[in-house]
């Protein structure tokens, strides 16, 4: 889905460890996608963030914001394409989340789902911190 993305894709993730979906992130705004990603601030404390996160950090049209570490976790796993496509569930976006353990995972082509995602992803985002420098080096 995310090598299919034309202009745009916002994400929400409690975790981003999964080097193919950081890899088609990146690929996707090499192409001119513009990508919006919140997290939660204590995945990133916890490990030194591999080399592919932070190629994907430093490339051009590509936004993080954390949630604020005082805040209760950010729990969402979830992510909206173009307008058009909502992709949802209980996994994470980690090798385990997505291979090894029992997760549903939900994707709905829908305007109206995107649309509502992207509303509450909107202002998330707005006061989400913005990543530091050195967490993208």
């Amino acid at each position: 889905m995310i090598d299919r993305a034309q202009h745009e894709i916002d994400m929400a993730a409690y975790v981003m460890t999964d080097w193919p979906i950081l890899q088609a992130l990146t690929r996707a705004a090499d192409r001119g996608v513009h990508i919006r990603i919140y997290l939660d601030c204590t995945q990133l404390a916890e490990r030194e963030p591999a080399t592919v996160f932070n190629d994907l950090a430093e490339t051009p049209g590509v936004e993080i914001r954390i949630k604020h570490k005082a805040s209760a976790p950010m729990h969402l796993k979830s992510y909206q394409i173009d307008g058009r496509l909502l992709r949802t569930g209980a996994a994470n976006f980690s090798a385990s989340g997505l291979k090894r353990q029992d997760n549903d995972l939900i994707i709905i082509e829908s305007a109206d789902a995107a649309a509502a995602f992207k509303r509450n992803f909107d202002a998330q985002f707005a006061k989400g911190e913005t990543l530091p420098a050195h967490d993208a080096q």
